[in-house]
């Protein structure tokens, strides 16, 4: 048991860490639901919101005898004192005298649009708006300058100041003129009104003409530069850039899945191949039995890397390459230490012959199975590592299940 429970260590961690994420997430719910306090006779308050932030409703239980009953309770936010409020408005007029100038300097000379605005900043405060004239001006401050005559026009302008239920009304007088343009700007005013009598003059045509000139000034027509190959280019290169990088991640992957399972297999080989040693035969015969053995139940038990090495060394031994190199070539290929020093040995035994060959071969299969005991555990862990997203991933999920509508139902 105590074996079993330090082999899952990591998990029982995991699962405290969410249990207590789980404990805050329920602290902070209560901390931030209701702030009922009571007077010196025990009493309930309910504290009300800050000046400016308005109304909320406290959702609260009436219990009447045996019974509750859900009740909500409407609290003001708290009131302003008539000097207060005195000097809410005043701060409130002069940044209204402010913002509705817009692009102008002063409502002696208005030649541009003025800003009305429903609301000052800070939100407490609500304006309507009211003009004395629309001819000239629209409810938005909007100038109609082809109404205003070129010497001007003074327009009345009335903005009241909501409160609650206060207010406060202030009237302001507005020299409008007609809007001021440069030599350009009349030049392409003009311009548009030839396109747009152009344009009404040729509906039924399929085409509209643009014109070559205006107020005698000779034009001509280009289509902007298109730059979209440019996008288009650099969109190629970083596909291009991200396959390759892409490929490259398979590539790695593939190899060390490959490695993977060859460790993984190597106790298993060694044995094997210990005991053909074992029961009399030569390295060589041995390999072949191993390889005939594996393309036998190839398809039904699937490819195992490291036996397509050995029947690729079957081959080329078969082939007429040194026995010897054949064995060396295949420690080499496959990169690993442990099968780098079995093809030395098997080498070595060609060569020069190997005395005890089978006892080192069970040596090897002891330092095999350890290693093969590390390997599992590590992806065994990497698993572990892997699944930790996933599960936050869920456990938000089931988090803003819960805890989103307990929120929703708290009027702040």
């Amino acid at each position: 048991m105590r074996e079993r429970i330090k082999a899952n260590k990591r998990l029982y961690i995991k699962g405290v860490l969410i249990a207590l994420c789980g404990i805050i997430l329920s602290v902070s719910m209560v901390l931030a639901g209701g702030q009922i306090e009571r007077d010196s006779e025990g009493r309930i308050q309910l504290r009300r919101n800050d000046k400016g932030l308005g109304e909320r409703l406290e959702h609260l239980i009436l219990e009447i005898g045996e019974e509750n009953i859900e009740f909500q309770v409407s609290i003001s936010g708290q009131g302003y004192t008539p000097d207060e409020l005195t000097q809410m408005f005043q701060e409130g007029i002069e940044k209204l005298e402010e913002i509705m100038l817009g692009k102008n300097q002063s409502l002696e000379v208005v030649t541009s649009d003025l800003l009305f605005v429903d609301r000052l900043p800070g939100g407490q405060l609500s304006v309507e708006w009211n003009v004395g004239s629309y001819e000239y001006l629209t409810h938005l401050g909007q100038l109609k300058e082809e109404n205003i005559p070129d010497e001007g026009v003074l327009v009345e302008i009335e903005a009241t100041l909501f409160f609650e239920n206060e207010f406060v009304v202030i009237q302001r007088a507005a020299h409008l003129y007609p809007k001021e343009y440069s030599p350009l700007e009349r030049w392409l005013k003009a311009l548009e009104q030839d396109l747009e009598r152009l344009d009404q003059e040729t509906r039924d045509s399929e085409y509209l003409t643009l014109p070559t000139e205006v107020e005698s000034q000779p034009i001509s027509w280009h289509l902007p530069p298109n730059y979209d190959y440019i996008g288009i280019l650099v969109l190629g290169f970083v596909v291009a850039v991200m396959y390759v990088l892409s490929e490259k991640q398979k590539e790695k992957a593939t190899t060390k899945k490959k490695q993977e399972q060859m460790l993984l297999d190597y106790p298993k080989v060694i044995e094997t191949f210990s005991l053909f040693i074992g029961a009399g035969m030569t390295p060589r015969v041995a390999w072949f039995r191993i390889c005939e053995l594996y393309l036998k139940q190839r398809e039904e038990k699937g490819i195992r890397y490291v036996y397509e090495e050995m029947v690729f060394t079957m081959y080329e031994i078969k082939g007429g390459k040194a026995e010897a190199i054949c064995y060396e070539d295949f420690g080499s290929r496959i990169g690993i230490t442990f099968y780098r020093k079995f093809g030395a040995l098997l080498a070595g035994n060609v060569k020069k012959g190997a005395k005890g060959m089978v006892q080192l071969l069970r040596n090897q299969a002891e330092d095999a199975r350890e290693e093969r005991k590390n390997t599992a555990k590590r992806l065994g862990d990497e698993v572990g590592t892997k699944l930790m997203l996933p599960m936050f991933m869920m456990l938000g999920i089931v988090l803003i299940v819960v805890i989103l509508p307990a929120f929703m139902s708290i009027q702040l």
